[in-house]
């Protein structure tokens, strides 16, 4: 409707800007990121200029000099009502690089259902090759309105949310290793000979060293367990054992 009434509304220009779009407002959030105008301060390195979108986090933000692209143009003549006479000079737009990623879409989806309500991060990724299948953390974020006009009231409530949403957990979270520290503990003994595939303790439960008594996961313990299925149960009790051996030699 502007276009068409442009005589009628000298000054105005109608422009037309590339828009991201999210069908899904919180899928993969913190990996993809989300872009928005530059700031006064992004401006100061001289590489933008007043209006371009830039990455702001994730995937957009580190990948913004292939994403990006460059701005074409035109230089048109026009005659005294405004109205193109001639395009005297075009430059060429280009819009910027593809990136294909490893996530598998499925995978994302699964995790982020699994951490629905919660908070927290979920990380998958291909033992063959190190590949990143999923990465979330929850919870999100609404990329489209990060993206778009927020207003003040909107930006305080994310930033002074108790779950803290803008936080990417999968990365700026420190956790301890957990159980994935029994597979190190398995590689150290076979490696020295302190285990064998074959070896086998009786799991009630408890490990007492000392004063201390430390109990499994699972209560009542997991019975005989050799090696493979301490891993495959994740059996506590089972590599407190050679822990507790080394720390004493």
């Amino acid at each position: 409707m502007v276009e068409e009434r442009k005589l009628e509304l000298p000054g105005v220009i109608v422009e037309v800007e590339p828009q991201r779009t999210y069908p899904t407002s919180t899928f993969a959030a913190h990996l993809l990121g989300y872009v928005r105008e530059v700031s006064d301060e992004q401006m100061k390195g001289g590489r933008y200029r007043r209006g371009d979108m830039i990455g702001q986090s994730g995937l957009e933000r580190l990948l913004d000099e292939h994403l990006r692209g460059r701005d074409g143009g035109e230089r048109i003549e026009v005659d005294a009502l405004g109205r193109p006479v001639q395009i005297m000079r075009r430059e060429e737009p280009d819009p910027g690089a593809q990136v294909i990623t490893t996530i598998d879409r499925r995978i994302q989806e699964a995790a982020e259902r699994a951490m629905a309500g919660k908070a927290g991060s979920v990380v998958v990724m291909d033992p063959r090759n190190g590949d990143v299948l999923a990465l979330t953390s929850s919870p999100a974020f609404p990329l489209d309105r990060l993206t778009g006009n927020l207003d003040r009231d909107e930006w305080v409530r994310l930033v002074r949310d108790p779950m803290f949403p803008l936080m990417n957990r999968a990365l700026q979270g420190l956790y301890p290793p957990a159980s994935i520290f029994k597979i190190i503990v398995a590689a150290a003994g076979l490696q020295e000979g302190s285990l064998a595939p074959m070896d086998h303790i009786y799991c009630n439960g408890e490990f007492t060293l000392g004063n201390w008594t430390f109990k499994d996961w699972k209560p009542g313990g997991h019975g005989h367990v050799d090696l493979h299925q301490s891993i495959a149960q994740s059996c506590d009790i089972f590599f407190y054992q050679p822990g507790s051996k080394w720390a004493a030699t």
